[in-house]
């Protein structure tokens, strides 16, 4: 059980980073990003970064829907529905908004992005704040 609270702190810390990698540096670069090139550009970036992205959500989701059951508490509860939260997000806001972008560049789109980004990025703090407060808090279910 130990290892599986270990590998939740590294996953959740790991999408934490991504998703602010993603708003302080990639997307705010989609703007000056050429029109012309904007299309292929966008295009192998989505397939890149869901290479990247994709394995860790899915990996968080089942260790948080794990913890869940073997713990149930507030505090995985909690946990749990941020990761809920942000793959909510992520398909009902990110996907369409990026399956627009493969049409050609908008600057609408991208202030859209980097703004619902924030949220999301929000999200997922708050997913590794638990993570913390789940393993290091003494009144934690889960600390040892």
């Amino acid at each position: 059980m130990e290892y599986l609270h270990q590998s939740a702190l590294a996953i959740d810390f790991t999408m934490l980073l991504l998703l602010l990698l993603v708003q302080v540096i990639i997307y705010p670069a989609f703007q000056f990003i050429q029109e012309l090139h904007f299309r292929s550009w966008h295009e192998a970036y989505c397939r890149k970064i869901t290479f990247f992205v994709m394995p860790v959500m899915t990996v968080q989701f089942v260790e948080a829907s794990f913890l869940l059951v073997q713990h149930f508490h507030l505090l995985t509860g909690l946990k749990f529905s941020g990761v809920l939260a942000a793959w909510y997000l992520t398909f009902s806001i990110f996907v369409p908004l990026h399956n627009q972008l493969r049409l050609g560049w908008s600057l609408h789109l991208i202030e859209k992005l980097i703004h619902w980004n924030w949220i999301r990025t929000f999200a997922w703090g708050m997913v590794f704040l638990l993570s913390c407060i789940l393993r290091f808090a003494e009144f934690s279910p889960i600390a040892q």
